[in-house]
């Protein structure tokens, strides 16, 4: 399989921004994201293939994802609504060959963690300076007012998910912190503050 019409450097740019954009496109809805994901994904098999580096397919995680991943299609093919089972089931591949494309940016470009940190940080700021402006004042800086007359949002309109958007990003973002401050003597208080930045 030939793909010498794109090179190297070229593919790994482009997971990389890739990568670095699906926080801001969640806000947009799933469709976007999880576009960007399979694109991502098909990325990383254009990369091993041109480049013939299987290493990523041999590693502990992804021969343990195989199996959960033929789990989940042997429950759904046991589930009352096969076919609407089967329709998440097989296509949660993706995540999996996701997750390995993530690993064959940080192996070229590690300084990808940096950037996405502040990209989760300039998020979090926005959302939480926006969120607290609708609580105080009823509506956001766009003038969007809460939904259901008391609930924030922000910048998810009339979806009340903005805490659960803060909080599955959480991880991520800590994961990004403890890495880039690993060295910081006073890296406890700065976990500190920034949690209960987030925690507001």
């Amino acid at each position: 399989m030939k793909f010498q019409f794109i090179s190297n450097k070229h593919i790994i740019t482009a997971q990389q921004y890739l990568i670095l954009s699906i926080p801001f496109l969640l806000i947009t809805g799933p469709f976007l994201s999880d576009l960007a994901v399979v694109i991502t994904s098909i990325l990383f098999l254009v990369y091993v293939f041109k480049n013939k580096d299987f290493k990523y397919f041999d590693s502990t995680f992804f021969k343990l994802f195989i199996i959960f991943n033929a789990y989940i299609v042997l429950t759904s093919l046991m589930s009352e609504h096969v076919l609407y089972s089967l329709k998440t089931s097989l296509t949660y591949f993706r995540f999996g060959l996701f997750t390995l494309g993530v690993w064959l940016v940080l192996d070229h470009k590690p300084s990808t963690i940096k950037y996405l940190f502040f990209s989760l940080l300039l998020i979090y700021s926005f959302l939480v300076f926006d969120g607290l402006k609708q609580f105080f004042t009823k509506e956001n800086i766009f003038g969007v007012y809460l939904a259901s007359g008391h609930r924030v949002t922000s910048l998810f309109g009339d979806e009340a998910i903005l805490g659960s958007y803060l909080s599955r990003l959480l991880p991520m973002f800590f994961a990004c912190l403890i890495f880039l401050n690993k060295d910081n003597k006073n890296k406890n208080y700065f976990y500190f503050f920034s949690f209960l930045f987030i925690l507001i």
